[in-house]
């Protein structure tokens, strides 16, 4: 199963799309999440949601008792490549990805039984790592909390998409930074 999408340009070109994986847990932040994922697919990005340790209908219980059903388990999402990996909090604090086959996938992810941790060193396809202030230099993308989430989005839109997508999804969500 691919999560790729494709645009015919002409008849001999074809752009895909950039892709996302946001993976969710019990106990995921709900208003990172949500909003990371509504602002990535305003980008024009093909956003898969993913759960970790959810139940057989991907349903996952976030921070403040909303349930949340993923699009598929992290299980089919190992043998695909995205673009970047974006991973919204977890209370307790903690890793939010599960899933030892992305050891082959990704440098930089430590695991456990039954939890994978994506470190500082995690580079996706493009490069493009996320984790909680901007580093230019390792193209890892950090926000604080939930009241920054849609800045992420849009961060992330104009590093996958440009900066004249990104302008546009801000304008169409009336959003104005700080």
């Amino acid at each position: 199963m691919t999560f790729r999408l494709t645009r015919k340009i002409s008849s001999s070109i074809t752009m895909t799309a950039p892709t996302a994986l946001i993976p969710v847990a019990n106990g995921s932040e709900e208003i990172e999440t949500v909003c990371l994922q509504d602002v990535l697919v305003r980008g024009g990005i093909q956003v898969t949601l993913a759960s970790v340790g959810g139940n057989a209908q991907n349903v996952v219980k976030m921070s403040r008792g909303l349930h949340i059903q993923a699009d598929v388990a992290i299980a089919e999402c190992v043998h695909n490549s995205y673009d970047v990996i974006v991973l919204p909090g977890l209370l307790p604090p903690g890793p939010v990805t599960s899933y030892p086959s992305f050891q082959d996938k990704m440098p930089g992810v430590a695991y456990s039984s039954d939890r994978v941790v994506v470190t500082a060193n995690c580079v996706t396809s493009r490069g493009i790592k996320t984790c909680y202030a901007e580093d230019d230099s390792s193209r890892s993308f950090e926000y604080v909390g939930p009241g920054t989430a849609m800045e992420m989005g849009l961060k992330l839109v104009e590093v996958l998409c440009g900066s004249r997508k990104a302008a546009a999804v801000a304008d169409g969500l009336l959003f104005q930074s700080h």
